[in-house]
């Protein structure tokens, strides 16, 4: 009955002022502090627009257009479609006859190819507002009104937002919104591995002088709409619990964090863990980056962050919402976040059949990877990832699931390949690197430094990594140059490679203590946190 109450008060809600909600609110807590970020200043908002440039009201952030503004915007746009046809100057070079298909004509990929809109299928215009003029911003704006776009049902028929960017015009080129729309088309045409949801949306830079996105959502089909009322019904009982999946987790940090393992996903400095033993910048549960004070780095509170959404893309904006948060938030106030997403892949009940269960912790894996990874390449699009480092969290964590699994992946613990030679470095006898790496469940022991009671993105500062790394915690060490699972890597097999690792002393330690503690004792410890997070109904 909640999950059938909540579908219609959101089918019930106007489209158009839940985005001009969310967008205002990313724009409210993500105005930048830092200088360093704008490469100019924002562009001015009083200047006349001339006969080049579309009508679009530059006013406060997030503000919908008036009657009268969407129908000169109409109108400019049907000229536009209209010079584009013709070929003139006003299109995009190498693109003056791209055109948005109808959703029965879209392909499979490539939708930053797509730049002239269709008018006839707009249904709705949003300025960002003159204030989002960094890409750190834009990102967040973007992911924000995707995020209301797949979270929301529709009528019969396509529904499409032209969000337009008027503070980018005069900071940066159309190559922002290229990337963007192509980072979103490879995610989509990966969706069939676990974020099914993003299908059914599209996304293209459109050759506006604003600039500007259009965002396409199709209706949903009769699976979708079956998949969609389950993960709602996952977030309706995420919300109720909040309390158990905050718990939970600090008794996951207090554990594994605090305790005697440590996996901040960089190496210690000198002296740090020989005063703090194997923990040396987590002091408590509610206080971190200790020990970094010589390094110019205050410590300050653990945030423990809670979203319900179920939705990958609500999720998304989550997650982007936290880094604004954390940008601009003074680092003795804040000193790390851990958001907490139980709902978007839940790990399965156990009160199934053995099939059901493989097939529903294979699809919760899937969701977990496909969402880690899309976190991932958001940041790294624009270099945002010098301003933050991740920390992805589930409770299937399995290294050798992440790809690249004989690589580094960020956000990741290292190949589980590499232990053996990080042990040897780090000076552990042969006979220690033999018990560890001759028996995967020894080797696999270590997923449980990453194996939380639900799904959990730590968010770090980029200046806490900086000086918790150093220059000399980078060393070079050597690793096997194919894995030995992979039959078209046999001819390789043997070789190693070079190659820079940081953290050895973290990694090979927590290793050997989670190898001896054993599989079994792992699991029931995680057992009892997931208890806490998902309780039996």
């Amino acid at each position: 009955l909640q999950t059938l109450l909540s579908v219609a008060i959101m089918r019930a809600l106007p489209l158009c002022s839940l985005l001009v909600m969310r967008c205002a609110a990313f724009v409210g807590l993500g105005r930048v502090r830092r200088d360093g970020l704008r490469s100019r200043p924002a562009a001015s908002t009083n200047g006349e627009l001339g006969s080049d440039s579309p009508p679009l009201r530059r006013s406060d952030a997030g503000q919908p257009f008036e009657e009268a503004e969407l129908a000169a915007f109409d109108q400019w746009l049907e000229g536009q479609r209209s010079e584009a046809a013709d070929g003139t100057e006003n299109c995009p070079p190498e693109r003056s006859q791209a055109t948005i298909p109808g959703s029965s004509e879209i392909p499979s990929g490539g939708d930053s190819d797509l730049h002239v809109v269709d008018i006839h299928r707009i249904k709705h215009v949003l300025d960002a507002g003159a204030e989002v003029d960094t890409a750190f911003s834009f990102s967040g704006v973007a992911w924000q009104v995707l995020a209301d776009l797949s979270t929301n049902a529709f009528g019969p028929g396509d529904i499409e937002v032209i969000l337009h960017f008027p503070g980018m015009a005069s900071t940066f080129g159309c190559e922002v919104f290229d990337v963007f729309a192509e980072l979103f088309a490879s995610a989509r045409s990966e969706a069939s591995s676990g974020l099914v949801e993003l299908a059914r949306l599209h996304v293209a830079s459109a050759p506006l002088p604003g600039p500007a996105l259009v965002l396409r959502a199709r209706p949903r089909t009769p699976e979708e709409t079956a998949l969609a009322l389950e993960r709602r019904a996952a977030s309706v009982a995420a919300s109720q619990n909040e309390g158990g999946c905050t718990e939970a987790v600090r008794r996951f940090v207090g554990r594994v964090v605090v305790g005697d393992l440590v996996d901040t996903g960089a190496s210690e400095t000198k002296g740090a863990s020989e005063a703090k033993g194997a923990c040396p910048y987590t002091e408590s549960v509610d206080w971190a980056a200790t020990s970094l004070s010589k390094q110019g780095v205050e410590p300050g509170p653990v945030a423990y962050r809670f979203e319900a959404c179920s939705d990958a893309l609500d999720a998304m904006a989550a997650c982007w919402r936290g880094f604004a948060e954390v940008l601009n938030t003074a680092e003795t106030d804040l000193s790390t976040t851990l958001l907490s997403l139980p709902a978007v892949a839940p790990p399965p009940p156990l009160d199934q059949a053995a099939p059901a269960v493989a097939e529903a912790a294979a699809a919760s894996q899937a969701r977990f990877l496909g969402f880690s990874d899309l976190v991932s390449r958001s940041l790294m699009l624009y270099g945002l990832d010098q301003l933050f480092g991740l920390v992805f969290f589930h409770p299937l964590y399995d290294r050798n699931a992440v790809a690249p699994k004989d690589d580094p992946s960020y956000g990741h613990i290292p190949p589980l390949s590499w232990l053996p030679s990080m042990l040897r470095r780090t000076g552990s006898s042969e006979e220690q690197i033999e018990w560890l790496a001759g028996s995967e469940e020894n080797l696999g022991c270590s997923n449980f430094q990453r194996r939380a009671p639900l799904l959990v993105v730590n968010i770090l500062r980029g200046s806490q990594l900086v000086a918790a790394t150093g220059g000399l915690s980078v060393v070079e060490i050597e690793v096997p140059a194919a894995s030995a699972s992979s039959a078209s890597d046999a001819a390789t097999w043997g070789a190693t490679r070079k190659v820079e690792a940081s953290g050895l002393r973290t990694y090979s330690r927590n290793a050997i203590k989670l190898a001896t503690q054993g599989e079994l004792e792992l699991l029931l410890e995680l057992a009892d946190e997931m208890n806490l997070a998902y309780p039996a109904a």
